[in-house]
């Protein structure tokens, strides 16, 4: 058996890499003046950047166990919402709709909500709230994520079946975005894979 471990629980993250709901959401202000997202569904974000200054005291001490580890303050997918159309200076409403008004494929908690005791009990510090973690994301990400949204506007597609290409000035992550060959001079724009809010 195995007696030392560390088990981490997170949730709701985000951080630089790959996709996550706070690109997502800055990605949809781009074109739409209103987003409908629930409001009753209630957790923590957990910043990416925070998270792995926990896990790296962590790993220095023999204090193992299961830990639940997400910024502190709770919200409602609305909210956190809300708050990224905020700090990110986007004007888009967001619209406040129940679970039952949103259909999707896996059926989510309305409670995701941890307990950080085991955190404090240990020696741990908990992490930053996440309104502040939000805050410090979007500042120091801004160039980054607005270069994203660039480059997902530089997407170009016609009617040619199957040629995937990527503009040769940008380095495209491919799990984000793919389009097809263009041809004639008149281009159009679009997002690959809408994400689900």
């Amino acid at each position: 058996n195995c007696n030392k471990y560390f088990i981490v629980r997170i949730s709701w993250v985000f951080g630089e890499n790959g996709k996550n709901f706070v690109k997502t959401m800055l990605r949809l202000a781009e074109s739409k003046d209103e987003i409908s997202v629930v409001c009753d569904q209630i957790g923590s974000p957990t910043y990416t950047k925070d998270l792995a200054v926990l896990l790296c005291d962590m790993v220095m001490t023999e204090k193992y166990g299961i830990y639940h580890a997400t910024n502190e303050n709770i919200c409602s997918w609305a909210e956190f919402a809300e708050a990224i159309m905020a700090e990110g200076n986007r004007k888009t409403k967001i619209n406040y709709i129940t679970s039952d008004q949103y259909p999707a494929k896996a059926k989510r908690p309305f409670n995701s909500r941890m307990s950080k005791d085991k955190l404090e009990a240990n020696g741990f510090k908990r992490l930053p709230s996440w309104q502040d973690a939000l805050k410090r994301y979007i500042d120091e990400a801004a160039a980054r994520i607005d270069e994203e949204l660039k480059i997902a506007k530089l997407i170009q597609y016609s009617s040619l079946p199957g040629r995937i290409v990527e503009n040769e000035n940008f380095d495209i992550n491919a799990e984000m975005f793919t389009a097809k060959e263009v041809g004639g001079d008149f281009y159009d724009y679009y997002f690959l894979d809408e994400h689900k809010v």
